[in-house]
């Protein structure tokens, strides 16, 4: 017999899918994706409850009915906030990241995007969940028919048949709407690559770097400087209206290259295929190599020097391509103390100038401007505090973007100090810097940070600075075509190339027309997302 206990536990029940419609309607921008959420939602509800009523024990049955409240409650806090924030579903990419992330950059994010929507539905959810619990447990509202055994048998047949039912629908429509299918696909896929990076990348040298050799006018020292979430936009050098470059703008002979772009907005996945032979256009998996592991077999002695916390030695992705090197220092494993400079690394770095192997190849990972603006420079680069230019009027755009220009400011005192160091040698030499992404600080979307699946410009332009010795330069004794290499298109996925041709590293599988210093490069449309050209589709 159906009763009004029943039916108040069925409303009960019921809630988290009325706050996905009312609130869906707002945050959800797209009404396909709005419906698949509520189709998807229904079916997972129906799935969890469709189980937890095969349960014949009453107690154990309004347990579990809270526990499946409390996910779906939480499922549903993240998606919507997600959907808040970025205006898109969360993907399986940002999942990825999720999985790479460590205590302080999670501590940093919710800083940045608990918002005032976030804490609205988390009070609802709470304020729910403590209702649900109190039905539950104290006034003993659960399901419950009063059936004769015969249709007790049918009723189970038929909530059995309804959760296999839901589960077949979830995976064949709606699998990149379920945050517990897309997680557990993801991690898994997750897993997967970083035992391959573990096995392949991590190692010294790679059986799938074949007739290495450096070229007789190969430099002693070479120096790649990777920064971190650092948009060109934001630096004078690049024309913005904001001296953020007061020490750079000074030296002479750099090349700054103006258009050069990542092929993903977050680290991990962007490194991926900046410091190996991945390219979206040669998806390897099984032959991969890096630029540490070329310059390890070419003869370099290598230095792979990390202001970015490794999420325990030899953990995370960047870590693990990093610990090909001969020498690792990583610099920043205080998980009590946020605000580890990157001048941290100036002292590393002359020590590695001054060891005396004849040919030196030198790898920094900077926390450069990560999240956390605030951290990421002293109190005497508290440079800009006036309201900055932006088309979204508040204090939190003004003082975000004042943190974000004071970090990149300080940047520019990190790589100028580096550069002085590295031209004291007098010798054979060069200094790439260029950043993993960018981060967009309320230039074209309301708030800030980095997120692929909304890809603004400022998350994909990047800043991509070279200099040469003139000792190294006599070497080449040829045209490098400055000119040219500042004005070209380029695409990050093709670095190891432009890598090796300005090392004089020759390898079999080298392309000079991917190298952005080559006078053979040809440029083609540069695909992000793997098939998006990025000129065309510009934010």
């Amino acid at each position: 017999m159906f009763t009004k206990n029943n039916l108040a536990h069925l409303i009960l029940l019921s809630i988290p899918l009325w706050v996905l419609c009312l609130s869906g309607i707002f945050l959800i921008p797209q009404q396909a994706h709005f419906i698949r959420e509520v189709c998807n939602f229904v079916l997972l509800t129906s799935f969890l409850y469709s189980l937890c009523f095969l349960i014949p024990s009453q107690k154990l049955k309004a347990i579990c009915s809270w526990i499946i409240g409390f996910l779906l409650s939480l499922l549903l806090l993240i998606k919507l906030n997600f959907y808040h924030i970025y205006q898109v579903k969360l993907s399986a990419s940002a999942l990825f990241v999720i999985f790479e992330t460590n205590a302080q950059e999670t501590s940093e994010f919710l800083e940045v995007y608990i918002s005032s929507t976030f804490l609205f539905l988390a009070g609802i959810f709470i304020l729910y969940l403590l209702g649900y619990g109190y039905s539950l447990f104290k006034r003993k509202i659960i399901f419950q028919l009063d059936l004769k055994p015969s249709f007790q048998i049918i009723l189970k047949i038929g909530l059995l048949g309804l959760a296999v039912l839901s589960a077949y629908l979830i995976h064949w429509k709606f699998s990149e709407f379920n945050i517990l299918y897309t997680t557990k696909t993801s991690y898994a896929d997750y897993k997967t690559t970083k035992k391959l990076i573990k096995e392949m990348l991590a190692q010294p040298t790679s059986p799938y770097l074949k007739e290495v050799k450096k070229d007789r006018k190969a430099p002693k020292i070479g120096v790649v400087i990777i920064g971190e979430s650092t948009n060109r936009n934001h630096m004078s050098l690049y024309g913005y209206y904001r001296n953020t470059n007061p020490l750079l703008a000074k030296q002479k002979e750099l090349w700054i290259s103006k258009d050069v772009i990542t092929p993903h907005v977050h680290t991990v996945i962007a490194l991926d295929k900046i410091l190996t032979l991945n390219s979206f256009e040669n998806k390897r998996r099984e032959d991969n190599a890096s630029v540490i592991q070329l310059a390890n077999q070419a003869g370099y002695k290598t230095f792979w020097l990390s202001n970015q916390r490794p999420v325990g030695i030899n953990e995370s992705v960047p870590t693990l391509i990093g610990y090909a090197a001969t020498e690792k220092k990583f610099l920043n494993t205080d998980n009590y103390n946020r605000k580890s400079y990157d001048e941290v690394l100036l002292p590393a770095f002359n020590e590695a100038l001054q060891d005396p192997a004849p040919y030196k190849m030198i790898f920094l990972h900077l926390s450069g401007t990560h999240l956390g603006y605030q951290e990421r420079y002293p109190n005497t680069y508290e440079h800009f505090k006036d309201i900055p230019k932006t088309k979204f009027q508040h204090e939190r755009a003004y003082g975000f973007i004042n943190q974000y220009d004071n970090a990149v400011r300080y940047n520019d005192y990190i790589i100028n100090d580096l550069l002085e160091q590295l031209k004291a040698q007098q010798t054979s030499s060069y200094m790439i810097y260029f950043s993993d992404h960018g981060d967009d600080v309320f230039d074209d979307y309301d708030n800030a940070g980095h997120s692929e699946d909304i890809g603004t410009n400022g998350m994909f332009e990047i800043p991509y600075i070279t200099w040469v010795s003139p000792q190294f330069k006599e070497q080449l004794k040829s045209d490098l075509e400055v000119t040219k290499i500042e004005n070209r298109k380029y695409l990050m996925d093709k670095f190891i190339h432009a890598f090796a041709d300005l090392s004089q590293i020759f390898f079999d599988g080298l392309d000079k027309t991917k190298s952005i210093y080559d006078s053979t490069y040809v440029e083609k449309p540069r695909l992000i997302k793997g098939k998006i050209d990025y000129d065309a589709q510009k934010y």
